[in-house]
């Protein structure tokens, strides 16, 4: 018998979530959505996670501050998961710096790694933006 999930969805866009609570019947596991900026919640308002998936926003570095502060939400032995945009692979901006210091503690005690997309992979959502996926384990 397989494990129990429960999702919590977290979206500051007001139609997304009429969607998100649209396509997500009561038993699908989608405990809740909540329509709130994430850089706002708090671990204590929503607990931790053993996995947390996302699709940070990108301008600005956006994605950045949104991986970091979703790694506060990890539980112990969890696993994040994020679409990003390469840039904080060479971009020269302070948040890139700090972001890359970061990620390279965690990749050096092997609990990092990211791989580039393949070229057009959101294309059917319409966009031709090039992304990478961030996998960061958080240690027990």
């Amino acid at each position: 018998m397989g494990r129990e999930v429960r999702v919590t969805a977290i979206e500051l866009d007001p139609k997304r979530c009429v969607n998100l609570r649209k396509e997500f019947s009561p038993g699908s596991g989608v405990e809740r959505v909540l329509e709130r900026d994430f850089l706002t919640v708090t671990p204590e308002e929503t607990g931790l996670f053993d996995w947390i998936l996302m699709n940070p926003p990108f301008s600005r570095g956006q994605d950045m501050a949104h991986v970091r502060h979703a790694f506060e939400f990890l539980r112990a032995g969890g696993t994040l998961v994020a679409i990003m945009s390469p840039g904080f692979e060479y971009r020269s901006d302070a948040a890139s710096a700090l972001f890359r210091d970061w990620l390279s503690l965690r990749q050096a005690a092997d609990m990092a790694s990211w791989h580039p997309l393949p070229e057009g992979s959101f294309k059917t959502s319409g966009t031709n933006v090039r992304t990478v996926m961030l996998t960061i384990k958080r240690g027990k």
